[in-house]
């Protein structure tokens, strides 16, 4: 059973993104929502592949940092800082 909700608590930006159904678990996202935690998601991970693309030293762990980076975006292209 769902614990009691006060008033405050019921008008937080969760509650008015996503219902609770009967059973009390979130209802699935919309297309849209996917579709926006997929960019952030990838947007995340693609800062995540920058940073060690970065800080690597060895040319083997570049190139799979940058075999992982085309799986995720094709067209970016990581540089090398001179």
């Amino acid at each position: 059973m769902l614990e009691s909700v006060t008033s405050i608590e019921m008008y937080t930006f969760e509650h008015r993104i996503f219902h609770l159904s009967r059973n009390g678990q979130e209802m699935g996202r919309v297309e849209k929502g996917r579709e926006l935690a997929q960019r952030r998601s990838r947007k995340h991970k693609l800062k995540q592949l920058r940073e060690k693309f970065a800080k690597a030293k060895d040319e083997t762990v570049k190139e799979a940092i940058k075999e992982k980076v085309r799986k995720i975006s094709p067209f970016l292209v990581l540089e090398e800082s001179a």
